[in-house]
C-alpha cells in the first residue's frame, strides 16, 4: 500500500492534473479518470500492479478494455 501511495505521490507532486468525470457511484461520489498530460493515472497504476480494474465502471474507460 505504501509503495502504491508513494508512486502516486511522486507522479502528482507539483503537477497539473486533469480530471475526466465518468459517472457517479451509488453513493453519489464521482467516478473519474485522472491524467497528467497524456498519462492516465489509473492505467499506469494497473500496469504497475498497484491496483486492479473495478469491473463495475470499467466499461466506460476505453483503456481498461485492453488491460483486463
Amino acid at each position: 500500500m505504501k509503495v502504491s501511495r508513494n508512486n502516486l505521490n511522486d507522479l502528482v507532486a507539483r503537477s497539473t492534473v486533469t480530471i475526466k468525470c465518468i459517472t457517479e457511484d451509488i453513493y453519489g461520489r464521482a467516478v473519474a479518470e485522472l491524467f497528467k498530460g497524456p498519462m492516465n493515472f489509473q492505467e499506469h497504476l494497473v500496469a504497475k500492479y498497484f491496483t486492479h480494474i473495478y469491473e463495475r465502471y470499467s466499461s466506460q474507460c476505453d483503456w481498461s478494455k485492453t488491460s483486463t
